[in-house]
């Protein structure tokens, strides 16, 4: 069935094509928003240090030795530029999770009917509809995936550091077993934070496709991934071959890197063609995810009675 999903996946990216270029435009607001929110404040740096230029050395030396009495002189650059960097932040993960609100909400309804056209009305209601309930399921899942990490990391560095002072000394089947438990702790955090990862990306997708809350959508994704392990696989191959192509685009450059002429025009084209391509597979993942979790429940899912009375 993994074949099958990938198949339809692309079947409803090209489909609904729109979704690509609204999630270039999106990009392209998102580097404006950089540009004003993170330009400005540098600027403003730049034409603050510029006068101790000529002491650069003098004010490295002074930051070592003092760094309190560099930030009580820069202090309200280094606020404007945090105050700058949270804006930017908070305006890329709005529209990060409007875009792909819209995006799942109108690949969930192509994939209930057959004969569904892409609206941008459509697009914006479904947006709307699936903006908070996303908001509040990615801060959750992130904050309970950040703990993960931390609690990963301790773990981790208490395991290195109990291998690292016992290494000193010990004979060969000691060292064997410290190495051994250093790769298994390390393959243990790997496993540990990929199926937490599977797990995330298949919250979102029951919260849109059956239009649940924070708790019930993440109690539904467990069970779905408990009961059909193969979902699991399934979204690990979609994005080990979407990051296989990514990075074939990027290797593409190394060629032409070297070339006088040619080289840096072909190197723009790659790029705007890896920002078209990387789009289009987002789209591709996200559709086959949605796919899959539909012929895996086998059922069509909360569709409005309008979509179905066009099938």
């Amino acid at each position: 069935m993994i074949i099958e999903c990938i198949k339809e996946g692309f079947y409803l990216a090209n489909k609904n094509l729109q979704l690509v270029l609204i999630r270039i435009v999106a990009s392209l607001i998102n580097l404006i928003s950089m540009i004003i929110f993170l330009g400005v404040p540098l600027l403003m740096a730049m034409k603050t240090l510029e006068i101790d230029m000529a002491g650069a050395q003098d004010m490295y030396l002074t930051i070592l030795q003092n760094p309190f009495d560099f930030i009580s002189r820069y202090l309200a650059l280094i606020l404007l530029s945090l105050v700058s960097l949270t804006g930017h932040l908070l305006f890329a993960s709005i529209l990060f999770l409007y875009v792909l609100g819209g995006s799942l909400g109108v690949l969930r309804t192509a994939a209930a009917n057959l004969y569904y056209r892409f609206s941008l009305s459509e697009f914006f209601r479904e947006a709307g509809k699936n903006f908070f309930p996303l908001m509040w399921l990615v801060s959750t899942v992130l904050a309970v995936l950040t703990a993960l990490v931390v609690v990963c990391l301790i773990i981790g560095g208490v395991v290195f550091s109990i291998v690292y002072t016992s290494s000193g000394s010990g004979t060969t089947a000691e060292v064997f077993f410290h190495s051994f438990l250093s790769m298994s702790a390390l393959v243990f955090g790997v496993l540990i934070l990929v199926a937490a990862s599977v797990f995330y990306l298949y919250s979102i997708v029951v919260s849109v496709y059956e239009k649940t809350g924070t708790a019930d959508s993440m109690k539904r994704a467990y069970r779905f991934l408990t009961s059909r392990p193969a979902g699991a696989l399934h979204c690990i191959v979609l994005f080990a071959g979407a990051i296989a192509l990514q990075t074939g685009i990027l290797l593409l450059k190394v060629p032409f890197q070297i070339m006088p002429i040619m080289g840096p025009l072909f190197i723009i084209v790659v790029a705007l063609f890896s920002a078209v391509f990387q789009s289009y597979v987002m789209v591709v993942v996200w559709a086959s995810l949605l796919a899959y979790y539909k012929k895996a429940t086998a059922r069509p899912g909360h569709a409005d009675s309008r979509d179905i009375s066009k099938v």
